[in-house]
């Protein structure tokens, strides 16, 4: 219980902290200096007084990364903020709704990984119902996503003593309102991008050295 109280303690009392990099635009290309300030006035400051900059050096790198962990409480909270625009409290009440509507797991949770017992495949079939995505983009088999750490941690359970937040293959209820839908949905497509692909980007970094003035 006092973990539990701890961690809402901190989720209510969160304050954002903003940090500024010096920065200036040429053409299409934006270029930032490594060092973080506290305040704009401070960045400002180092902002080179220039008309342009000269490319001395380039480099292409391509860039790989996996589906974002599965929801702990604190994750779900920021992600229905921003695309949501929800308080963290209307996200707790909401998922309180679907989990006594046995719709998803255990809310209060601290924990991003699920079980290698789940039954993901079962769970996955159930929430293609529910959910408009395209499913050709689900290419991983469920024992490959098992086998995966940044989504099955059953050490990590056992530390937390609940698991991610997902869709429990029960399915959403027919009485439920539009805020749970919202969120079940947002809960459902982080579920099922396990068995996507990994991403890919190209990143282009450029150094260059101001001059004119």
């Amino acid at each position: 219980i006092s973990i539990l109280a701890k961690r809402e303690l901190e989720i209510q009392n969160y304050v954002e902290k903003k940090t500024y990099k010096p920065a200036f635009r040429y053409q299409t290309c934006e270029f930032v200096k490594e060092e973080v300030f506290e305040t704009p006035e401070q960045a400002l400051s180092q902002v080179p007084n220039t008309e342009y900059a000269i490319a001395s050096d380039v480099t292409y790198k391509v860039n790989k990364s996996k589906a974002p962990k599965l929801f702990k409480l604190s994750t779900l909270q920021t992600k229905a903020h921003s695309k949501l625009g929800w308080s963290g409290q209307k996200t707790l009440d909401v998922l309180q709704a679907l989990y006594e509507a046995k719709a998803v797991s255990y809310p209060r949770t601290g924990c991003e990984y699920i079980s290698s017992a789940v039954n993901i495949g079962g769970i996955a079939k159930r929430i293609l119902s529910e959910v408009s995505i395209d499913t050709n983009l689900l290419v991983r088999e469920p024992n490959d996503v098992l086998k995966d750490k940044t989504y099955a941690n059953d050490k990590a359970i056992q530390k937390e003593g609940h698991t991610a937040i997902i869709p429990t293959g029960s399915g959403l209820p027919k009485n439920a309102s539009v805020d749970e839908m919202k969120l079940y949905e947002l809960i459902c497509k982080q579920f099922l991008a396990m068995f996507g692909p990994e991403k890919e980007t190209m990143s282009v970094k450029v150094i260059g050295i101001p001059s004119g003035t």
